[in-house]
């Protein structure tokens, strides 16, 4: 029990190590070397996603489908803050794994990100994780398309969710109204 306490202490600051580095990373606009690829490998990080994550100048960023997990959103969502991601309006992150933790780090990032459209279909968040991004959608008010599950959601959060949408829109642009 001991030595599984001691390698799961480990693992976790190797992890956050990591995530420092590509935050860095991400900053500093460098393109990732091939170490720092086998690196993440190790924890469900994509080569896709490095990848998509430094190149500059992108106004979508695609992970569909990639299976990453809360360990990517928790990377994701610190790049969503950064400079290299101002840039970007569309973050489609349908059918992965997120779960309420990852859909928390989305909501922090959202409330101070710029984009415009973001897709979570197809991720088993949960009532408590729609609940976190609906208040986060209540403080962005840049985001106009939010596509999203609506049989999962529950139906309060689901009338909160669109009611901001809405408003998003028309704040976006009122003569379409």
């Amino acid at each position: 029990l001991e030595f599984r306490r001691v390698l799961f202490r480990s693992y976790a600051i190797k992890k956050i190590r990591l995530i420092r580095q590509i935050t860095k990373i991400g900053r500093d606009k460098r393109r990732i070397d091939n170490e720092l690829i086998e690196k993440f490998s190790g924890f469900d990080v994509t080569k896709d996603l490095i990848e998509d994550l430094t190149s500059s100048k992108k106004d979508t960023l695609n992970l569909e489908g990639k299976k990453i997990g809360d360990s990517c959103v928790r990377i994701i969502s610190k790049w969503m803050v950064s400079p290299s991601a101002e840039s970007c309006t569309k973050i489609k992150l349908a059918n992965n794994s997120i779960t309420l933790v990852g859909a928390a780090k989305i909501a922090m990032a959202l409330k101070q990100s710029s984009v415009r459209e973001l897709d979570l279909r197809g991720n088993p968040i949960g009532s408590r994780g729609w609940k976190a991004l609906g208040i986060a959608l209540s403080e962005n008010l840049t985001v106009i398309n939010f596509r999203y599950d609506k049989k999962r959601v529950p139906n309060n959060i689901n009338f909160e969710i669109e009611r901001q949408l809405l408003i998003n829109k028309y704040l976006s642009n009122p003569k379409k109204f």
